[in-house]
């Protein structure tokens, strides 16, 4: 199965009323997402949480992790979600989620980001 079916079961199952979390893999990318809600922007928002990816050492720096948001961000905007992304510890990945429009949490300790669906504000 691939990311993008695994991504709208879990969907799917949340929006019957569940919070859902599971490894999802495919080929050499390994990501731990949770399906759920946070409280985002003074508001309890649904969100496709990133909480761990990981990418087999022969493949890193093949544009993996930037093919992989792409998708997730395209799902999460169908599903008019927030992409949120857990305890980031890499700077270099921090920069990178700025760059691609994503909002830093504040906060102490290591940082979290979110990306509101298309069209969202904030």
């Amino acid at each position: 199965m691939s990311i993008e079916q695994q991504l709208l079961q879990l969907i799917s199952t949340a929006d019957s009323g569940w919070s859902c979390r599971r490894w999802i893999s495919a080929g050499p990318l390994h990501v731990y997402i949770r399906v759920t809600q946070r409280f985002i922007g003074g508001g309890i928002v649904p969100t496709i949480d990133v909480a761990s990816i990981e990418v087999e050492e022969s493949q890193r720096g093949r544009g993996r992790s930037s093919a992989l948001f792409e998708l997730v961000e395209r799902v999460a905007d169908r599903a008019t979600r927030i992409v949120y992304v857990e305890c980031v510890l890499n700077r270099r990945f921090a920069d990178w989620l700025q760059r691609r429009g994503y909002t830093r949490l504040p906060g102490e300790g290591s940082p979290s980001f979110y990306r509101r669906a298309s069209g969202g504000s904030g």
